[in-house]
């Protein structure tokens, strides 16, 4: 009942607002340069869009959203964004964690729906191709110290699926040889930063070199149509859902689970579309000694654009590597989460090996050391 109450709320508003025509609330605690700041990101990921923000500075969030509104300086927002969620954005990167991920949420409001059934089709054919080769295992590679290592490695006698930043070392891309790559970080990935940026400037630059496709969550579609225009026909966006396993046939249920890392969010169910016998690389864990999240590799990272990161994302980092708990975040999705999609995939004839000794517990145990 109250789901068909919001969607009629959300049909008579519809009426009363111009898409072109948006309200930035301000807290009247916030000074100008961080508006502009704020500003500065919107035209980042809206620029192509004309229209108007109407600025407004208030102390308190008004009680009735009719139009599409972005906030600034309010903690309290969580009432809005369920009561509102379509129309209602925080873009506080000194207050809210996800911050980066609303841009893309507001570019899928603009841009409507997209046709995942299509994609879910094209998948099954590139599959398909894939598999006419009778492969029987799959790889799949994170961006640990040890990938710097794969370039001695052998891979062709399986499928081959890699993470996001191997695409700054052309070599060790045209040693493994794709068949897909994975992303789904609004930050590293798909964010402001330079860090971003060069990530997207090397894919273009990797896919221009093999036939590789490039899957991500569905939300930052509407950005990847336009950054990636000479790539279209190889994005595959998929959607989250709400479950939690990673072994289910991506050709059948096109969806990924929401799941915080892109281990078990995108490699491993893909990974599970295509074999049962899944093997690792390059995830070497946190080890005692590491920062931040992880250490990564040197050669296949943009670790001398972090500090930018931290700078432009301070909320994110705070609540993902807090002081004092910075291995909070690595617990959390490299800990029960994942041993639990694991042994379930495990228990419906899946088997996973990871190839060099991890500082993962999870990961150690499915090592088999020669």
């Amino acid at each position: 009942m109250i789901q068909l109450l919001r969607k009629l709320l959300f049909k008579i508003l519809n009426l009363s607002f111009e898409k072109n025509e948006i309200d930035l609330i301000v807290n009247t605690d916030v000074d100008t340069l961080k508006q502009n700041e704020v500003l500065r990101r919107i035209n980042f990921f809206l620029g192509e869009y004309e229209y108007k923000i109407n600025i407004k500075r208030l102390k308190k969030i008004p009680l009735l959203i009719y139009k599409p509104t972005i906030v600034l300086g309010f903690k309290e927002t969580s009432k809005h964004q369920k009561l509102f969620r379509g129309y209602f954005y925080d873009f506080d990167y000194e207050l809210n964690p996800l911050e980066a991920w609303e841009y893309h949420l507001f570019l899928n409001f603009l841009n409507g729906k997209v046709d995942f059934e299509g994609y879910r089709k094209k998948f099954v054919i590139y599959c398909e191709s894939l598999k006419r080769q009778n492969l029987k295992k799959t790889y799949i590679f994170g961006t640990g110290p040890s990938l710097e290592k794969a370039i001695e490695g052998t891979w062709a006698d399986g499928y081959r699926i890699v993470s996001n930043t191997i695409v700054k070392d052309r070599d060790l891309w045209q040693h493994i040889n794709p068949d897909i790559i994975t992303a789904g970080d609004g930050i590293y990935h798909f964010g402001i930063g330079d860090f971003a940026k060069n990530f997207r400037r090397d894919l273009k630059d990797r896919l221009s070199e093999t036939d590789t496709i490039f899957m991500y969550p569905e939300m930052f579609h509407k950005f990847c149509l336009k950054e990636f225009e000479n790539y279209k026909e190889r994005l595959y966006p998929i959607p989250i859902h709400k479950h939690t396993s990673v072994h289910h046939n991506l050709n059948l249920t096109y969806s990924v689970p929401k799941l915080d890392n892109v281990l078990p969010l995108l490699l491993l169910p893909v990974a599970c579309s295509l074999s049962k016998n899944i093997f690792l690389w390059g995830f070497d864990g946190r080890a005692p000694t590491d920062q931040d999240f992880w250490k990564n590799s040197n050669k296949q990272f943009y670790q001398e654009h972090v500090v930018q990161l931290k700078k432009l994302h301070p909320a994110f980092y705070n609540k993902q590597i807090p002081t004092n708990s910075e291995k909070s975040y690595v617990e959390k999705v490299h800990g029960q989460v994942l041993e639990n999609v694991l042994s379930n995939a495990e228990k419906d004839g899946y088997n996973f090996e990871i190839l060099h000794k991890t500082f993962t517990p999870v990961l150690a145990k499915r090592y088999k050391q020669l």
